[in-house]
C-alpha cells in the first residue's frame, strides 16, 4: 500500500515539474504567485506590455524608446502603427492586448514576442483582432531592444 501511495506522489511531483517547465513564459501563473524561469522572457512579455500600454495612452515617444539609441530619432511610431492595424493611430482605440508567447532564439539575443490584441475604430463599430509578433534583440550590455520597423510592418 505504502509503495502505491509513494508511486502516486511521485508522479504527482514528476508532473507538476513538467507543468512548471512547460508553462507560459516556460513558468507558471498562479494568480497573484507567477514562477517563470526564463528572466530574460518574464522582462520581455513586461517591455511588450508596457509598448502596448504606452501606444495605447498614445505615449508615442515613450512607445520609440524601446528600440534602440541609433534608431529612435527615426522611427515614426504613429505610420508605422497606422501601417500594421491599417487604423489612423489617432481613431485606434486599443481595447486590449495579452502576450501569448515569448520565444527566444538557441543564442539568446533575439527574441520573438507574440501579442493577440483588440482594436476598436472610434466612432465605428469596427472591432478587429489583429495577431502581432514583435522583435526584439539584445545588445552587448544585455540590453533588450525592439526591433520595431520589423515589428510593426504588416
Amino acid at each position: 500500500m505504502r509503495k502505491t501511495v509513494l508511486f502516486f506522489i511521485m508522479l504527482v511531483v514528476i508532473g507538476g515539474g513538467i507543468y512548471l517547465f512547460t508553462g507560459k513564459f516556460s513558468g507558471v501563473d498562479l494568480g497573484l504567485l507567477q514562477f517563470v524561469f526564463s528572466e530574460d522572457k518574464k522582462v520581455l512579455a513586461e517591455l511588450t506590455e508596457q509598448f502596448f500600454e504606452d501606444i495605447r495612452f498614445k505615449d508615442f515617444e515613450k512607445a520609440a524608446s524601446y528600440h534602440s539609441q541609433e534608431d529612435q530619432e527615426r522611427v515614426n511610431i504613429p505610420k508605422l502603427i497606422e501601417r500594421m492595424f491599417k487604423i489612423k493611430p489617432e481613431v485606434l482605440d486599443i481595447m486590449h492586448y495579452e502576450v501569448t508567447d515569448v520565444e527566444l532564439d538557441k543564442s539568446g539575443y533575439r527574441a520573438r514576442v507574440h501579442v493577440i490584441s483588440t482594436v476598436k475604430m472610434l466612432n465605428t463599430d469596427n472591432v478587429k483582432e489583429p495577431e502581432v509578433i514583435i522583435y526584439w534583440q539584445k545588445d552587448d550590455q544585455g540590453t533588450w531592444h525592439m526591433k520595431l520597423e520589423s515589428s510593426l510592418k504588416p
